[in-house]
């Protein structure tokens, strides 16, 4: 690829990317975008997208999606899972009733399938979006400092999902992996909690679930984290990037765990477009709902475009900033193909299904654009 054609990717995905995250604001906060996410505050999207928001100056933006998520955390400390305007399914089947709108705004703790947890992550990532923003200016100081009652009631909410195990427990399609038949143990969302604790300062507690994490989630015969332990004690020992590339980035594992990290995804030529979600990818006996029910969230046939720039800040932590560069300058190429921030995209690179525009896909590839000085 010529430099000429990278510079331009490079441009026509960062504007692409601005403009996704300037359509997506509403007095209610961001919106996840798209077709199917028009109406709805989907709470982990914009907390992972704050991070650019944070670091690009505008605090109101970032003050007013914080404030609606300490407006609506229940009694208990629990942040939303999503904050529609209407009724989810609504914007799926385009049918009375199910596309009333809502007078004000209606918060819900679980995903829209009726057999789900209290999803967890949003908790944490509350949390750690805060912890970011506090880290930006006076301005971030004061709000933290100002809200550190609620993030600790958060804090608080997730300690409690741990268990004898010492790692945090949670209920059916409780994370974003919400497509997938998920319970107990997950990697992802114990790496969030721990992040959490410690931009709380809570060490101790850290340090017991970091203890935890590396005792029962590591890896030792394939050098990555494991994706997550079932209710049953069954370890489910496939890589999937999210524990690992956040496990990176957040500070979890140790240089010489994120270097063995690194080289597992380069090995098995897991970045290319931009990063597998999982490896191996499950057969259908393993994850026939998925395949079946949600079929363009099937593994084996789509990339999850967000992960890839935490991948390409993990290439720089471990000090390999070219291959950092060379990962986001994929990215790049992908948005500006498609000329939008898609959510799924094929192994090809091309867009799946109605997820355009979409939040968090934008606001992390400009905060890892920025991470890597392009």
């Amino acid at each position: 690829m010529s430099s000429e054609k990278i510079i331009g990717d490079l441009q026509k995905a960062t504007d692409i990317c601005k403009e996704v995250l300037k359509q997506n604001t509403t007095p209610d906060g961001f919106v996840a975008g798209g077709e199917l996410f028009k109406n709805t505050n989907w709470v982990r999207d914009t907390l992972f997208a704050l991070w650019w928001v944070s670091r690009n100056g505008n605090f109101q933006e970032v003050e007013k999606n914080l404030d609606i998520y300490s407006k609506y955390q229940r009694s208990d400390g629990a942040i939303p899972n999503r904050i529609e305007r209407s009724l989810h399914i609504g914007d799926i089947i385009n049918i009375w009733p199910l596309n009333i709108k809502y007078q004000e705004p209606v918060a819900r703790y679980k995903s829209s399938q009726p057999w789900a947890g209290d999803t967890v992550d949003t908790s944490a990532l509350y949390v750690i979006a805060a912890g970011e923003y506090r880290k930006t200016s006076v301005t971030g100081e004061k709000w933290w400092n100002k809200n550190f009652e609620t993030l600790s009631r958060s804090a608080s909410w997730l300690k409690n999902k741990i268990d004898r195990t010492g790692l945090v427990k949670e209920d059916l399609v409780a994370g974003w992996k919400d497509s997938h038949l998920m319970s107990g143990h997950v990697g992802y969302t114990n790496v969030c909690a721990w992040k959490a604790f410690k931009e709380l300062d809570w060490n101790d507690d850290a340090d017991r679930l970091q203890k935890s994490i590396n005792e029962k989630l590591w890896n030792n015969d394939k050098k990555y984290f494991n994706n997550w332990i079932s209710p049953k004690g069954k370890i489910h020992s496939e890589f999937c990037a999210d524990v690992n590339v956040l496990g990176i980035v957040f500070g979890l594992a140790s240089p010489e765990q994120a270097v063995d990290i690194v080289d597992f995804i380069e090995r098995n030529s897991l970045n290319e477009i931009p990063v597998k979600t999982h490896h191996p990818v499950f057969d259908f006996k393993r994850d026939a709902w998925t395949k079946t029910v949600f079929p363009n969230y099937d593994p084996s046939k789509s990339i999850f475009m967000w992960w890839g720039g935490w991948e390409a800040i993990a290439q720089k932590i471990v000090g390999e900033p070219d291959k950092a560069k060379r990962d986001i300058k994929k990215i790049a190429e992908i948005i500006s193909n498609n000329g939008t921030s898609p959510e799924l995209v094929d192994f090809n690179g091309k867009l799946l299904g109605r997820q355009r525009d979409m939040t968090w896909s934008a606001g992390i590839f400009l905060f890892a654009a920025n991470e890597l000085g392009l």
